[in-house]
């Protein structure tokens, strides 16, 4: 006589989840572990590179200080977005397929050591492309690229809190689409309205503004791809990150007159445009790796330094993709006091020509 075990739906139910709370478990000890011995100060090479301050980028290898002697590598967690106050240090980071927002404490700006991390928000990632993203200072919040999520988090910079979640894009009946729809990648606010960049938007990219009423307005971009949103007093900077995607060819920096020194990023085989910070009368881009995707992470990617509309300098990095540039002060470029929604409208219809998106964005608040 012999008996059988019929595994019914609750055990199964209670084994996934048992599965479930020890992957949890697990992915949290090597996250404390990693963050535990991830934070120092390692100088990786010596270079000479003409910069006026010391930048900061954030790349699949880490966390990593680039002065005018060398470049420091401070954390060795992959991490796509990176910001800092006086007292802390934003940071997205990613263990198996969570993707997490995530504060520490910091003894100073020069990021070489961290305290008290804590989760402050996570998203379920089932690849790199639905991590979070960019994340930015700006008008007193820090705003997060959720792209897994399709939407936009605003964070209290002094509690930590997810203060509200923003979908810019929603269907005919007003509901947003909670999927990597159009891959958000890239934010920031300025007064009273937010600036965002969506990777696909009907075949090509799309540059978008909020305003304070939450009503949308979206312009094409003739590519996909873009990413960084930075506005100036009458100008922004845009990263249009793989050109037409010819082999030949690559990305460049579009702004308000046309492209940033058009000379340096029209030659073959081209950049893969991705990180932008200004400093005086500098402009550091970020290059990636040019290369199938299978094989995005082999290489190496460089930092260049523009003045004047010329290429000054060119540097190799010690990983292969770029994800954001900033400054010791957290900040990419100067804060523009009294920018009105109105005014950079009107660039990107100069720019971009007429919007080919209007809607009311969805916000929920999270408190």
């Amino acid at each position: 006589m012999s008996s059988k075990l019929v595994m019914t739906r609750p055990s199964l139910e209670f084994i996934s989840s048992f599965k479930s709370s020890c992957m949890q478990i697990k992915s949290d000890m090597q996250f404390r572990s990693a963050i535990k011995t991830g934070f120092g100060s390692r100088k990786v090479c010596s270079h000479s590179f003409p910069m006026e301050n010391s930048i900061y980028a954030t790349s699949n290898k880490g966390l990593f200080r680039i002065d005018s002697d060398g470049i420091y590598r401070l954390s060795s967690i992959p991490m796509y977005g990176c910001a800092i106050t006086r007292e802390h240090v934003f940071m997205v980071a990613q263990i198996h397929k969570r993707s997490m927002l995530v504060r520490g404490d910091l003894a100073s700006r020069e990021l070489t050591s961290m305290s008290n991390p804590s989760i402050l928000y996570e998203s379920r990632a089932n690849s790199t492309n639905e991590r979070i993203h960019q994340i930015n200072i700006g008008a007193g919040f820090l705003w997060v690229a959720n792209t897994g999520r399709n939407s936009i988090l605003k964070v209290d910079l002094v509690s930590g809190q997810v203060l509200s979640e923003i979908w810019p894009f929603t269907d005919e009946f007003g509901e947003p689409f909670i999927c990597d729809q159009n891959h958000i990648n890239s934010v920031n606010a300025y007064g009273d309205f937010i600036v965002f960049t969506a990777y696909k938007a009907g075949g090509r990219s799309l540059v978008g503004l909020i305003d304070c009423d939450m009503n949308v307005t979206g312009f094409h971009y003739k590519n996909k791809g873009v990413h960084d949103i930075y506005i100036e007093e009458g100008d922004f900077y845009i990263c249009d990150t793989f050109g037409d995607a010819d082999e030949e060819s690559g990305g460049s920096v579009i702004t308000r007159r046309g492209c940033l020194a058009g000379d340096v990023f029209d030659g073959a085989p081209g950049y893969v445009t991705r990180g932008l910070v200004k400093s005086g009368d500098q402009i550091i881009v970020g290059h990636s790796h040019k290369g199938v995707r299978s094989k995005r992470f082999k290489g190496n990617g460089s930092l260049l330094l523009i003045r004047n509309e010329k290429l000054q300098s060119e540097i190799k990095m010690p990983f292969a993709q770029t994800y954001q540039l900033f400054r010791s002060d957290g900040l990419s470029f100067d804060p523009v006091p009294d920018l009105s929604s109105s005014a950079v409208l009107g660039m990107f219809r100069e720019r971009l020509d007429s919007p080919v998106y209007s809607a009311s964005a969805l916000v929920r608040d999270t408190l």
